[in-house]
């Protein structure tokens, strides 16, 4: 009787500990830090409380409250759900970025070689699209620029 009791405590001790599924949230402080190119760096975006996704990586980011800053390495791929508005996605060469922001006021940066989507429900978005850039915005919001 003893041995199944320790084994069923094992058991539950093993079920407790399991990994739980990544998810990525964030509410840094909303102030833009450039570097002398004007860009804002990978170190830029974390010293301001904002997250980086490594190159060549999958990462998706939640920002329920806005004011967000994100940098998606150079062939990543990037999803951002910003529901508060305010947040700033800067997209690396070769990236693909989905930005969803219904809380409008998002500003997206998508140099050649990267493929931007971005939802603006909330309207009053930025998308900087340089030439050699795909990008498909939808602002069902109005004023997005």
């Amino acid at each position: 009787m003893i041995r199944h009791l320790a084994c069923l405590s094992f058991a539950f001790a093993v079920a407790c500990i399991a990994p739980q599924p990544v998810l990525i949230s964030s509410q840094p402080v909303p102030v833009r830090v450039a570097s002398a190119s004007g860009a804002a760096s990978a170190g830029a975006v974390a010293a301001r409380g904002g997250q980086v996704c490594p190159g060549n990586t999958a990462c998706t980011f939640d920002c329920p409250a806005g004011s967000c800053a994100y940098d998606c390495g150079a062939g990543s791929t990037c999803n951002v759900d910003c529901a508060g508005g305010s947040c700033d996605l800067r997209c690396g060469e070769g990236a693909l970025c989905n930005l969803d922001c219904p809380g409008g006021s998002c500003a997206t940066s998508c140099p050649a070689g990267t493929t931007c989507n971005v939802d603006c429900a909330g309207g009053s978005c930025q998308t900087a699209c340089a030439a050699g850039s795909l990008c498909s915005v939808s602002c069902s919001g109005g004023g997005c620029r």
